[in-house]
């Protein structure tokens, strides 16, 4: 499970994908990446790592990098 500050940072993502996606999110998939990018980022590796294409699995893509952002506090773009 997410922690506090991990949930708030993933609700407003998903809040944000809704926005722009519509009723076609999958949260579970989306918080899937997100916990992957939190693993990457305690694990110390870089952006790198990131098993989703940009291009092909947006939504995924950038949760991962949510989940790195908020873990790292690092500022990727």
């Amino acid at each position: 499970m997410l922690a506090d500050r991990c949930r708030c940072v993933f609700q407003e993502f998903v809040d944000s994908e809704t926005q722009s996606q519509g009723s076609d999110v999958d949260v579970k998939d989306l918080i899937a990446a997100f916990e992957d990018g939190t693993i990457a980022a305690k694990s110390r590796l870089d952006t790198g790592y990131c098993p989703y294409s940009a291009s092909k699995e947006p939504s995924s893509f950038l949760a991962w990098l949510a989940g790195f952002r908020c873990c790292s506090g690092a500022s990727v773009r």
